[in-house]
């Protein structure tokens, strides 16, 4: 039987009593201010909350001043080289569906993914295209992203909706699962399975450009929340937020951790760090600060973040051979 207590709730302003026929909806920080949204998200700070998925913190996105004048697509994310098979896998995941690219028929060089936002009766639409149109292999490795449109879901023609049409929940939604795909799946952030590809100059232009600023949606995101940690004293003294970097000071050397990619340049002597399994593994399970991050949490490149920043604080203590002999054989 419901009590009075089951009807009182903890807000920044202190308790509030709420009579049993109040509706009650979940809130999502697309919906308010960013002033409303750092109050909360002080509020949860300062009560050590724990949730069980990432809503305070949650990324939320609106619409450029170029998106705005483009009015019906948004091409924030195009461009991206993705590797196509770990974007399909995940994309399926988020629940989108379509977008499957192949060079073994006619056609299959270009595709759409697709999500369904039902309850706006809204579809986000992501077209996509192989890298090398001349690849007729049945599975492809590489892909790359074009522009983003919505539409009404049943309609035939699929014509776009201006932007401004577009529910703010919808809109975050779909540009924070392109911002996760993006993140996880580009090839910049492995600078040693690029190699792999280095007769692609594409690549190399790409990487480039992703190295030096581009993808700043994750980066201010990551950066955010990895400020408050550090205020908060929930990253040790070693560590420091440099403009896209987090820098850690091991006892063997430096290390600047790319806030975009995940990728680790090491300091003596600039060199980049390639990282197995078996190395993070140990410490998995610290990865995941209670007060910000929920136990499972979808932004993979953040939790890659800080598993290899509290390796690295700690690196006279690594005993994975492959990157304890890139460390100490310089």
């Amino acid at each position: 039987m419901a009590t009075e207590a089951a009807h009182r709730f903890a807000t920044p302003s202190g308790l509030r009593t709420i009579d049993g026929e109040a509706i009650v909806r979940l809130w999502h920080p697309a919906m308010s201010s960013t002033d409303e949204i750092g109050t909360l998200r002080a509020f949860a700070r300062s009560l050590d909350l724990v949730q069980p998925f990432r809503q305070v913190w949650r990324e939320t996105y609106v619409p450029n001043t170029a998106e705005r004048s483009m009015e019906l697509y948004s091409s924030h994310y195009a461009g991206h080289i993705l590797r196509f098979r770990q974007f399909y896998a995940l994309a399926r995941e988020r629940g989108w569906w379509g977008g499957f690219l192949s060079g073994a028929w006619d056609g299959g060089q270009s595709g759409i993914a697709n999500r369904d936002f039902r309850v706006a009766g809204i579809r986000a639409s992501w077209q996509l295209a192989m890298l090398d149109f001349d690849d007729h292999r049945i599975e492809i490795e590489l892909g790359v992203t074009d522009r983003l449109i919505f539409a009404q879901i049943g309609e035939n023609e699929q014509a776009p909706l201006a932007l401004s049409d577009v529910p703010s929940v919808v809109f975050s939604e779909a540009m924070r699962d392109l911002d996760l795909f993006t993140s996880v799946c580009t090839v910049a952030n492995d600078p040693f399975w690029i190699e792999k590809f280095a007769f692609e100059p594409r690549l190399g232009e790409y990487w480039e450009a992703l190295a030096h600023g581009e993808h700043l949606d994750a980066v201010h995101h990551r950066r955010e929340l990895l400020e408050a940690m550090v205020k908060d004293g929930n990253l040790p003294e070693q560590f420091e937020l440099a403009d896209r970097h987090l820098v850690v000071r091991g006892t063997l050397r430096t290390y600047s951790i790319d806030l975009a990619t995940g990728n680790v340049r090491m300091d003596p002597p600039g060199k980049w760090l390639s990282f197995s399994g078996k190395a993070t593994n140990r410490i998995d399970s610290a990865a995941s600060p209670s007060a910000y991050l929920p136990a499972i949490d979808d932004d993979e490149i953040l939790r890659r973040i800080l598993i290899r920043s509290r390796l690295l604080a700690d690196d006279d203590l690594i005993t994975e051979r492959s990157l304890r002999s890139q460390i100490r054989d310089q």
